[in-house]
């Protein structure tokens, strides 16, 4: 590379000038030729401050090239000792002992897991029969039983409880009191408030009092409530005092609505 462009003694006709940083760097760089060198060289001679920096700049590069040296060697630390020690501390080493109890126990579990298999291998074998699981039926469940004990005694309650029901109106259907003449409507105004259903669980356990009278004359006197009443829109058992041909009786009924 060519330095014309840069050399301070063409470039002023000869006269003294400055030096410039771009030659000083293409110098360090490697991109000037021999007459580029030679330019440099003699713009240093006429350039005090120039030939300063040059000089610089050349003892840290050649600094910078030179391989470390240490001027004293000092031997690495070792922390071996403090390490192994403070890991003993922490967590001590078993001794010979217990490491030989370890390994025999573990020696004995294997060698154990091992006959355990080779004599279930020898038995199926032998008889395969006796390592397989019988199939057998499954035996009905103490579950299944109860819940049919249950259904029955609770089919069983309904019916004792359905029972007064369905007596009281047979009772009432063939034996209410008879008119023996139409003309007069008195004696037949034997008309009995309809009451609602109520379960068989709400209903009282002694058995109503069927009407002993058949075909007799009864003048309805008074009907009265015979227990307060199971919910708002009515009660479930009414009583109704009849006068018969042979005195006054009670008779406690229930009316099933439709029946």
């Amino acid at each position: 590379m060519s330095a014309d462009h840069l050399d301070p003694l063409s470039s002023a006709g000869g006269r003294s000038e400055r030096v410039p940083d771009e030659l000083i760097d293409a110098f360090f760089d490697g991109d000037l030729d021999d007459s580029g060198k030679r330019s440099l060289f003699d713009g240093l001679r006429n350039d005090p401050v120039a030939a300063e920096r040059f000089a610089r700049t050349m003892f840290v590069v050649e600094s910078m090239r030179r391989p470390v040296e240490t001027s004293c060697e000092l031997p690495a630390p070792d922390f071996t000792g403090s390490v192994l020690a403070e890991i003993d501390r922490r967590r001590r080493w078993m001794p010979a002992r217990a490491r030989r109890f370890v390994a025999f126990g573990r020696f004995a579990a294997a060698a154990s897991l091992l006959l355990i298999l080779g004599g279930a291998f020898v038995v199926r074998r032998a008889n395969p029969d006796a390592v397989m699981l019988a199939e057998r039926p499954a035996p009905l469940t103490h579950v299944m039983e109860v819940s049919r004990l249950e259904a029955t005694q609770s089919f069983r309650g309904m019916a004792s409880a359905l029972e007064p029901i369905r007596g009281a109106v047979a009772t009432f259907a063939s034996t209410g009191p008879r008119c023996e003449a139409p003309s007069d409507p008195a004696r037949c105004a034997g008309d009995v408030a309809v009451a609602q259903f109520v379960a068989p669980t709400e209903l009282p356990a002694e058995t109503p009092w069927r009407s002993r009278f058949h075909r007799a004359e009864a003048t309805p006197v008074s009907w009265t409530s015979a227990r307060p009443p199971v919910h708002a829109s009515g009660a479930a058992w009414i009583r109704a005092t009849v006068t018969t041909t042979t005195g006054p009786e009670t008779v406690r009924v229930i009316l099933i609505p439709g029946g």
